[in-house]
């Protein structure tokens, strides 16, 4: 089984389209769309996801571009946008 989690600040302006190419990711490997999200700093998220930026995706505990979390998290640019892209999901 896949487990995604996504790590967002609510003020992360790319968070609907991160959610959207996921939707758009799940769709395309024919799977149920389905992930927990965690809001940074919130008291539920797990301490594993503190230094992650925002939007960040984990898929089975691994960073999609495989990233380490920072000391000074901050807003997360992916290579060609604010989003991952739905073929960097599907990996």
């Amino acid at each position: 089984m896949i487990q995604v989690e996504v790590f967002y600040e609510e003020t992360c302006p790319n968070v609907v389209g991160t959610r959207t190419n996921l939707i758009r990711a799940f769709s395309s490997a024919g799977l149920v769309p389905r992930w927990r999200e965690y809001r940074l700093g919130a008291p539920d998220a797990p301490p594993y996801a503190q230094g992650y930026g925002s939007p960040t995706i984990l898929v089975n505990g691994r960073d999609l571009e495989a990233r380490e979390p920072d000391e000074h998290p901050a807003c997360r640019l992916y290579a060609e946008g604010g989003v991952p892209r739905v073929e960097l999901i599907e990996r």
